[in-house]
């Protein structure tokens, strides 16, 4: 089993203001490792969360998101402004896998895929388009009274003729991992 710790997703108050880029809204919890694990016997790749080296919460990643890919996704990691929550995006073959983490009350995290709002924003954009290249990911955390949270989600997509459509959904996930799709 391979570990590549990725200490770079976790840099305090990180703003990315090239064109296109997730803002970071919050700060990480310092004592949480987000962490890209490769079991080798099983060509099973994670994406995992740790604190004092034990593992707390994880989701598997397809098979088509690259390395590269997947150390850029980490690297635009969007933290909730209370800093235990956390989402994030990564290129595949085709469109993009979209997780978002959430604490839970006995410091475990769930890992919700959240990709389905892709074809939410292909939807609204429109649908009847051959789209050459797609990809969503988290920009920011919208605050909410309840215990659930909600993430606004970007899709941005390229049409055959190469002209670009943007779409934003505001992505509300209970803290159970239900995410409540329009």
């Amino acid at each position: 089993m391979i570990v590549v710790a990725l200490a770079c997703c976790m840099q305090l108050g990180v703003e990315v203001h090239a064109a296109g880029q997730a803002r970071a809204t919050g700060r990480p919890d310092p004592s949480l490792t987000v962490q890209q694990n490769r079991n080798d016997s099983t060509r099973v790749t994670r994406i995992v969360v740790r604190r004092a080296g034990m593992e707390l919460g994880g989701i598997a990643v397809p098979a088509d998101v690259s390395a590269a890919a997947l150390d850029a996704g980490l690297k635009t990691i969007v933290w909730h402004p209370g800093g235990r929550d956390f989402a994030c995006a990564f290129a595949r073959a085709k469109g993009s896998f979209v997780a978002v983490f959430l604490a839970q009350a006995d410091g475990t995290y769930r890992a919700v895929d959240v990709s389905r709002v892709e074809s939410v924003n292909i939807g609204g954009i429109g649908p009847n388009r051959q789209y050459r290249e797609m990809r969503s990911r988290p920009i920011e955390w919208i605050a909410r009274q309840d215990d659930s949270v909600q993430v606004r989600l970007r899709t941005d997509a390229w049409d055959t003729s190469g002209r670009h459509y943007q779409m934003n959904e505001p992505l509300i996930i209970t803290r159970a991992g239900e995410p409540l799709w329009r």
